[in-house]
């Protein structure tokens, strides 16, 4: 109800507006006419004796501006909070703006300490704290407002309302819903990438920022539909850059002007008056002023609706003699009359745009809720969630249209794992499984949903060949390594044989490594690794791609060759590898020790002069490969005996 008063209220001020304007002038003129009259009649009697105040009155402070935003608030060289301090200057009024821009820039880079835009949010703080601001103007990155207004435009803009309102009581919060433009990049709606016309995505950008206007109160500037007002009548008149998104001289002094009309209430009249710098002629001028002069407003901005229900949308327009028409993005969910009324045929979403034949427009946001958020009145789009610690989040649930006008009451199990504020934002704090509920206050009708808070991937991943035990497996084995992961139980080795190939899991354990015992040799495998503790929803992301490695095949001992002083043996050539290793026996096998170690896959034989007449020797060889800055082993080959004597010839 109380949502429906302050609608209605709107809706009769913006028809009243003429009417009060007419009786402001006409006061003003007869209060000008008392005034000149009172000063005629002391003029006359005034003596060379007389002492009354002559004193003119102080000069007005300027209105202090505050701009908040990106590139499409400046850049290029072009500054909207310049060119609105001129045209306030050229129409005898005085503005004082400062813009605080960062390229590219999401509003929750400004909103919330982070450690990559820390500087952006003290940046903002310090503007708050130092100056004294009458309106502060929020601009977002376009895109991020379509395809992430829940979780981050809405988000963000609550938060800096919350700033504003501590630092800067008195200040109103304008935001800036900005023009669409078409550069070949897609955009994300409704969980699909499509290419969106200039005028789509303006249609888009409106619609969320008039939504989220509404939800906190707070006012919008139509920036956009002044663009396209003008994109419209006036094709030749270029307001883009060749980029074909951001503005140049013209459309950054467009946005300027709406911004002159928010805040003194009218269109900039006066087109002979003219700062310096600007290099717009006086008729440009008269067609930039001309597009802010009118507005169209509907009744409402957003509208919930159950399926099968109609709704009349009522247009209030300045405009005489202007033709609306009525469209709906997704008549499948709601489809339109050209009278204007709705009709809601199945659950969704759908954007309904109301606009006028000079180019005025505004927008309504409609949800069709089904009968089970009717019944549940509270539901969230999905039973989980999954973030990693530290990540802050806040989801809000769908509600039902009777119970829209109530508060929502915040819960959580297992606060070890997150932590929730009175407005739904939640912080993971560790690894685990918490449930976040929403009770509404009223009813005590309840919702929730499960977060999960992912663990970290396990970090330094070190891969090495050993050599399988005893002898009793053919070839060497790959053993992988790394550091444990805090509140981790288990461990997932992948491996794949191409490094941004597909990684396929071959062994779970408890421990820190993990024995890859199932390898082909001279191939190459790479290895990631994840974390688990339990809930399968809590698996880490897949460690960073260790580097290679490849198993040499290991060499057999084919030949022998003694004499009382030398002995010899030959093994088989093994392409993977980069030399051999040699060992040899005193004992019987008992103990190994290196002899030799050669340096090319080609040399297959070796000599051993230090040997005892009639003693015998058992000898075992080994392939290596070198690998960047790491040496890979095959398994030791069978060993051979051998004993110091010159064979005898028959």
């Amino acid at each position: 109800m109380k949502k429906l008063t302050k609608l209605l209220l709107a809706y009769i001020f913006i028809f009243s507006l003429s009417a009060f304007s007419i009786t402001v002038t006409k006061a003003a003129e007869a209060e000008s006419s008392v005034s000149a009259a009172s000063q005629n009649d002391s003029e006359s009697t005034l003596t060379e004796n007389d002492t009354t105040d002559l004193t003119e009155e102080p000069a007005k402070e300027p209105v202090h501006i505050l701009f908040i935003g990106n590139s499409l608030t400046a850049s290029n060289g072009f500054n909207i909070g310049t060119l609105l301090e001129e045209i306030a200057a050229s129409q005898g009024k005085k503005a004082d703006a400062k813009v605080i821009h960062h390229g590219s820039a999401h509003l929750s880079y400004y909103a919330f300490p982070s450690t990559k835009y820390a500087s952006y949010h003290k940046e903002v703080q310090l503007a708050l704290l130092t100056e004294k601001w009458d309106y502060i103007v929020l601009q977002e990155q376009s895109k991020v407002g379509i395809e992430n207004a829940a979780d981050n435009t809405f988000t963000a803009i609550a938060q800096l309302k919350k700033l504003i309102n501590i630092y800067q009581p008195d200040a109103e919060i304008l935001l800036y819903a900005t023009h669409g433009y078409d550069n070949n990049t897609t955009t994300s709606v409704n969980g699909q990438d499509v290419f969106l016309t200039a005028s789509q995505l303006q249609q888009y950008t409106q619609m969320v920022y008039q939504y989220i206007g509404d939800k906190l109160d707070l006012r919008t500037v139509p920036v956009g539909v002044a663009f396209s007002r003008v994109s419209q009548q006036y094709p030749e008149l270029t307001l883009l850059l060749d980029d074909n998104k951001h503005p140049n001289y013209t459309g950054f002094y467009l946005a300027a002007t709406c911004f002159y009309k928010a805040i003194y209430g009218e269109a900039p009249t006066d087109i002979t008056a003219v700062s310096d710098g600007c290099i717009l002629d006086a008729e440009t001028r008269g067609i930039l002023y001309a597009a802010t002069a009118g507005s169209l407003t509907l009744n409402t901005c957003s509208r919930i609706m159950k399926p099968g229900q109609t709704y009349q949308l009522k247009a209030c327009i300045t405009e005489k003699d202007e033709e609306i028409t009525w469209k709906s993005l997704k008549s499948s969910v709601v489809s339109i009359s050209q009278t204007g009324e709705l009709t809601a045929k199945k659950t969704g979403n759908a954007l309904i745009i109301a606009r006028s034949s000079s180019g005025l427009q505004d927008v309504c946001y409609i949800t069709v809720e089904d009968e089970t958020l009717h019944k549940k009145g509270l539901m969230f789009a999905t039973s989980y969630y999954s973030v990693e610690a530290g990540d802050k989040i806040k989801i809000l649930p769908s509600v039902s249209a009777a119970l829209s006008e109530n508060t929502i009451k915040w819960s959580i199990s297992g606060k070890s794992v997150a932590k929730v504020t009175s407005d739904g934002t939640v912080t993971a704090l560790a690894p685990g499984k918490a449930t976040i509920k929403a009770t509404d206050n009223v009813s005590g009708k309840s919702a929730s949903y499960t977060l999960y808070v992912r663990l970290s991937p396990p970090k330094k991943i070190s891969v090495k060949t050993v050599t399988a035990s005893a002898n009793k497996a053919k070839e060497a084995n790959v053993r992988i390594t790394w550091t444990a992961v805090s509140h981790a139980t288990s461990y997932t080795v992948y491996r794949s044989t191409s490094k941004n190939g597909s990684y396929i899991a071959i062994g779970k354990t408890a421990a820190r490594s993990y024995t890859d015992k199932k390898i082909k040799t001279s191939k190459n495998y790479y290895y990631r690794v994840t974390a688990s503790n339990g809930y399968t929803k809590c698996e880490s992301e897949k460690s960073t791609v260790f580097a290679r490695v490849i198993a040499p095949t290991t060499p057999s001992i084919t030949k022998t060759a003694a004499n009382n002083t030398r002995i010899k043996i030959i093994w088989t050539r093994k392409a993977s590898a980069t030399g051999y290793i040699i060992y040899r026996s005193s004992n019987n096998g008992r103990t190994y020790k290196e002899v030799a170690r050669t340096t090319s896959n080609k040399k297959i034989s070796y000599i051993d002069k230090n040997v005892k007449k009639s003693k015998n020797y058992c000898y075992k060889i080994k392939a290596y490969r070198n690998l960047s800055d790491k040496t890979f082993y095959s398994n030791y080959s069978s060993p051979v005996k051998i004993k110091a004597v010159k064979k005898k010839t028959k």
